[in-house]
């Protein structure tokens, strides 16, 4: 088995920010406020639906509001990975202890997305006057309201862009506890006013208003931290600097290509349901967005290690680089199961209280192949990382892009034929494309990382997969008989398998020391 993450620190060598005990805490502590900066961004997907559902008049006023958010979704696209890009450089620099030139690359990179943020805009304008042309199942006179509730939205999302790259240069510092405050009562307060506004009016433009004056209000703030919590943030940086320019949009333009690629896999999926199986928009809008959830929350644990292996790379650390990697694949693989596993039981139950019976028996079979899906690519979300964080994404181009091609040809197929579920199972074999291709295409060409396939699949899919044997013990439990009882039994197996298989004996002794050292750290200023 690989070395673990202990083993990452009690190896290291030299003068490196990443080495000692010391060092992972802060990392595992960052991943810990960035798993909180993810559980903020998912109230909003979590909570909304099912108010919004039951508020909004007439009752078609939610597709219609799905159909928004998307299009500002695309917005928000237009960040071209410059939140990654400026927690990478920053790291970089700040290792370096160039100050004045981790400051240009923010500077740089926030003139950049102000520059993103007009072109957003105009795009936004535009989209919204032609809003019956590109959604003619929206009808009557949900159409004006749909039309102006999209541009308020759509511009609260393109102003809102250059707050990215202040969450990117807090991240890069390794102060992941200032985004995740900032976010955290950013949602609070844009879940609260858009509630109050559905609730009392039930009208789509005036939520819509709500939603985007309470985002524009968090990003401004979010920028705004940075000045005011990074007192030297402004020195060596009053004007754009031609060296950063140039490495952020080398950078950026291999981000791109991911970023179109994300959009086949998943950008596109409800608007193919809109053209399909308009009457299931909602419901797979629903399953969708709880699914984003899960894999913002992971993806937001993971993104610590863009810093830090930024950190390594910049000390020639490649060896411990390689076992930091493996390590991570295989938590974010136990992590998914467990999580999966959860969701799979307590889908339908979950998804008939929150969304209502009817949305919700729609949403069931949707959401079961979408938890399916995921859970086949969010193995390599460490591994997507770490080719961000050492700057050799390049290597890796046309992975993002291949799965998004199959993703769209395989819905656009299936999709035609059955439907809403044919979308779903669409995304379902990009998956699996885009999984064939890092691991056999790119992995042997990312040689600054020392991680093979073969090592890879063992620590990242077959090592979780024991976990999920206990499941196969359901088949044998009648359908009439007691199931409640075996579920449980099975339940702790799986914790059981995933704490004693999953989780290697050193890992298990630092993951408890840690938390017992917090324990008595917690006692410890109490008194």
């Amino acid at each position: 088995m690989a070395e673990d993450l202990s083993e990452v620190t009690e190896s290291a060598q030299g003068p490196s920010n990443a080495a000692g005990p010391r060092s992972i805490r802060k990392l595992v502590t960052n991943a810990l406020l960035n798993l909180c900066r993810g559980a903020a961004s998912a109230l909003l997907p979590i909570l909304l639906p099912a108010v919004l559902l039951r508020q909004l008049h007439p009752p078609e006023a939610f597709s219609a509001w799905v159909l928004i958010l998307q299009v500002a979704a695309y917005v928000g696209l237009l960040d071209l990975g410059l939140q990654v890009a400026v927690g990478r450089f920053v790291a970089r620099e700040h290792e370096l202890n160039e100050t004045a030139s981790r400051n240009a690359y923010y500077r740089t990179a926030l003139l950049l997305l102000a520059a993103c943020s007009v072109l957003g805009a105009l795009a936004v304008i535009v989209v919204s006057f032609r809003f019956e042309l590109l959604f003619p199942a929206v009808h009557g006179a949900l159409i004006e309201k749909a039309r102006w509730s999209m541009l308020v939205v759509g511009l609260a999302a393109a102003l809102g862009l250059p707050g990215s790259a202040a969450a990117g240069f807090f991240i890069g510092l390794e102060r992941n506890v200032v985004p995740t405050v900032v976010l955290g009562l950013g949602k609070a307060l844009q879940g609260v006013a858009t509630t109050w506004a559905a609730w009392s009016t039930h009208d789509l433009f005036i939520t819509a208003s709500a939603f985007a004056a309470s985002y524009l209000a968090t990003q401004i703030i979010q920028v705004g931290s940075v000045r005011f919590l990074v007192r030297d943030s402004r020195h060596g940086a009053s004007q754009l600097a031609q060296e950063p320019l140039k490495e952020l949009i080398n950078y950026c333009a291999t981000l791109s290509l991911w970023t179109v690629g994300g959009l086949l896999v998943t950008g596109l999926d409800i608007i193919l349901v809109n053209r399909f199986q308009f009457g299931l928009v909602a419901a797979y809008a629903s399953a969708a967005n709880l699914i984003a959830v899960f894999v913002g929350i992971m993806s937001s644990a993971f993104n610590v290690l863009g810093a830090r292996s930024s950190s390594m790379d910049a000390a020639g650390e490649s060896e411990r680089l390689g076992t930091l990697l493996l390590a991570s694949s295989r938590w974010c693989s136990l992590l998914t199961v467990l999580l999966g596993v959860t969701a799979w039981s307590f889908a339908r139950w979950g998804l008939n209280h929150w969304l209502g019976p009817s949305v919700g028996a729609d949403a069931l079979p949707l959401f079961h192949v979408l938890v399916i899906a995921n859970a086949v690519r969010m193995p390599l979300v460490p591994y997507s990382v770490v080719l961000l964080g050492t700057g050799q994404q390049k290597l890796a181009l046309w992975a993002p892009f291949a799965e998004g091609v199959a993703n769209l040809a395989a819905s656009l197929v299936l999709g035609s034929i059955y439907g809403a579920i044919g979308v779903a199972f669409g995304t379902l074999a990009g998956a699996a494309v885009g999984v064939f291709w890092q691991i056999v295409v790119n992995m042997p060409k990312t040689v600054r990382i020392p991680c093979r396939p073969l090592p890879f699949i063992r620590e990242g899919y077959a090592i979780p997969a024991v976990a999920l044997l206990p499941l196969a013990g359901l088949t044998l439990v009648p359908s009439g008989g007691v199931r409640h009882p075996a579920q449980a039994g099975i339940g702790l197996l799986v914790l059981a398998l995933i704490w004693f298989v999953g989780v290697p004996q050193t890992e298990r002794k630092r993951l408890l020391g840690y938390l017992g050292g917090r324990s008595r750290s917690t006692k410890g200023t109490t008194t």
